[in-house]
């Protein structure tokens, strides 16, 4: 018995140095289960307040018939005086320009286009007004309804019935601009619908 204590005491440290490996390995496992924890599939992911979807789903009314499309995100470039966001419909392509007299967008699809334009800063509405009655080109010109909260103007050209010309005026942040519409008539039922996606997707990004 007395013989067998040695060997006993021996152990001891082969025991002790195998529970401090053991003991180690359990804490840097520990300490990688919090460093790199699990995703958890019930977490939303939040997206930053500027980021956009590139693409969203939304429906065009077509001759009455609903028509699912996929709108793609069109941003104004940064240099731009009226910074803004909008969604455009399929087969619309976007085109800028700027001078000394303002900035313009131009969207297209086809033969229609709307324009929108920005007058440069310290003009006053009634030579805004103006230009924008030399941009529709007519002197024969109808009013029509303000539909849109930064809208103060709306006049349509009479002076070719197969021609659609029509003018927005808006005012935003103190600056003023419009929107000139034109599309041969027969395009009424295919443009209509999709320059009317287009600003109602707009929004201005301050």
């Amino acid at each position: 018995m007395f013989k067998r204590i040695p060997m006993l005491i021996n152990k001891i440290p082969i025991i002790l140095l195998i529970t401090t490996i053991i003991a180690c390995t359990s804490r840097e496992q520990a300490a990688e289960v919090k460093t790199n924890p699990e995703p958890d599939s019930t977490t939303a992911t939040t997206m930053p307040d500027n980021a956009l979807a590139q693409n969203r789903q939304d429906t065009l009314m077509i001759e009455g018939m609903p028509e699912p499309v996929s709108l793609n995100l069109y941003r104004s470039p940064q240099s731009w005086p009226l910074q803004f966001h909008t969604y455009l419909p399929p087969g619309m392509e976007a085109e800028t320009t700027s001078s000394g007299e303002g900035n313009a967008v131009q969207f297209s699809f086809n033969e229609a286009r709307i324009n929108f334009f920005t007058f440069p800063e310290g003009i006053s509405r009634s030579e805004a007004q103006k230009q924008a009655y030399n941009a529709l080109g007519s002197r024969s010109v109808t009013p029509c309804d303000n539909e849109w909260e930064w809208q103060w103007g709306c006049y349509y050209s009479g002076s070719n019935p197969e021609q659609v010309n029509q003018i927005l005026m808006g005012e935003h942040e103190g600056r003023y601009f419009y929107y000139l519409i034109r599309y041969p008539a027969a395009y009424g039922d295919g443009f209509g619908p999709r320059y009317r996606m287009l600003l109602e997707h707009w929004r201005w990004e301050e």
